[in-house]
């Protein structure tokens, strides 16, 4: 298993590649970002899952940023990873109604 890393401002992402597809896929979002195309932390979180490419996240202080520059980006690193802890909850908390009549079987069958 083999790893990208994209750095947004101080936060790194790491794509993991698992065959060949995801190289292909992950080299296309690199090139969109190389041209110029403009990728926030949550679109490239959109990103991902839209093309099944799992990642992980994490936070690096850059000495080259002022401290209020790394403090604001931590802030929004954070906001991030809250907003994925309650999407993540609320899909957790979803629950299949069992439906009596075979309609609606069919149709839970079918999703």
């Amino acid at each position: 298993m083999q790893c990208v890393k994209i750095r947004y401002y101080n936060v790194w992402f790491d794509l993991i590649v698992k065959t060949e597809k995801d190289i292909f896929i992950i080299e296309y979002l690199v090139k969109q970002i190389r041209v110029g195309k403009v990728f926030y932390m949550k679109d490239i979180k959109r990103w991902c899952a839209f093309h099944g490419i799992d990642f992980k996240t994490h936070f690096v202080y850059r000495k080259e940023f002022t401290l209020k520059a790394n403090l604001w980006n931590l802030y929004s690193y954070w906001r991030f990873c809250l907003d994925e802890k309650k999407i993540y909850k609320k899909i957790a908390n979803v629950k299949l109604i069992e439906l009596e009549d075979n309609v609606g079987y069919n149709i839970l069958k079918q999703w």
